[in-house]
């Protein structure tokens, strides 16, 4: 198995967009390609959740190809829930590090802020059981908020503990030019003021409208490649040195447990086991915190900390 090197990246800010998805996508793919000084993609891969139903845009891979000039490289669309994105990257690490393709471009496109937040919520819902959970009127944030009531009971966790999570991302998001929001907020600014309950409501209890994140647009882009050609780039060599990936039962009333994440286990497992390394090894970690109870978990099934710590 070849080793797989980023030679190129790209990101645009995550706000509102108003521009047409194909657009969005493209942009930072060019960025990526500036960057690298590649002008020649093997294969594409765009995830993407929403173009078909928000957007009305299906065939976003080709339409980037064509967008960019790339003809006539593949082009396959991913579409995996939340995953997407780093779906999109598994499978362009798999095509480099088996020898199919020598560069490949991986783009992650969403434009959701073209319909309301409840037409939003409901789009995000259908990830549920669609017999078991969403013709119910299970959303999203209402799963949520029963995961972290059961795990605040489970172990003693509090509201202030979950108000712990945003503080520290927005503090974060000042200082990322690409943030949504560049909004820094205080607990007690959110918790204990007069205005707290105004400012920040009770959305599916006991998760609040900060322990929520924003509906956003926004796209980035990878390139990867060979070690040959990364080296050609005359950039720092940064080697993807491994993936990982797992699938839970789709209900939640199927899992065992309803608060332990076990794909996110697994997947972290085996990424951290190609790459040849320990939880106590890692500096820096992106979990994905669409709500802040599970930033949490994910922590802790990742390795970092302790079930309940």
């Amino acid at each position: 198995m070849r080793e797989v090197y980023v030679a190129g990246i790209g990101i645009t800010s995550f706000t509102r967009l108003e521009y047409p998805l194909v657009e969005i996508a493209a942009y930072p793919a060019l960025m990526a390609m500036r960057e690298s000084g590649i002008r020649t993609i093997d294969q594409l891969y765009v995830a993407n959740m929403g173009g078909g139903r928000i957007n009305h845009q299906t065939g976003l891979a080709s339409a980037v190809v064509d967008n960019l000039s790339l003809t006539p490289a593949a082009a396959d669309g991913i579409e995996n829930g939340p995953a997407s994105g780093a779906s999109a990257i598994k499978q362009g690490f798999m095509a480099v590090a088996s020898g199919l393709c020598d560069t490949v471009m991986v783009v992650g496109a969403e434009r959701m802020r073209e319909v309301n937040n409840l037409e939003a919520t409901d789009f995000v819902a259908t990830l549920s059981h669609p017999m078991a959970e969403y013709i119910y009127g299970v959303t999203l944030p209402s799963l949520a908020g029963m995961f972290a009531r059961l795990y605040m009971e489970r172990y003693g966790v509090t509201s202030r503990h979950l108000a712990m999570v945003a503080v520290k991302n927005h503090k974060h998001a000042m200082d990322n030019f690409y943030a949504h929001l560049h909004e820094e907020i205080t607990l007690e600014g959110i918790l204990d003021s007069p205005d707290a309950s105004t400012n920040n409501p009770i959305v599916a209890d006991p998760l609040r409208f900060y322990d929520m994140c924003p509906v956003s647009d926004g796209a980035a882009c990878l390139i990867l490649t060979t070690a040959d050609i990364a080296k050609k780039t005359g950039k720092p060599m940064v080697r993807l040195a491994g993936v990982g990936q797992a699938t839970d039962s789709h209900a939640v009333h199927d899992r065992p447990d309803p608060t332990q994440l076990t794909a996110v286990k697994l997947a972290a497992q085996r990424s951290m086991a190609m790459a040849g390394v320990k939880p106590a090894d890692v500096s820096v970690a992106e979990l994905h915190d669409a709500f802040t109870i599970l930033e949490i978990v994910e922590s802790e099934e990742a390795g970092f900390f302790e079930k309940g710590q």
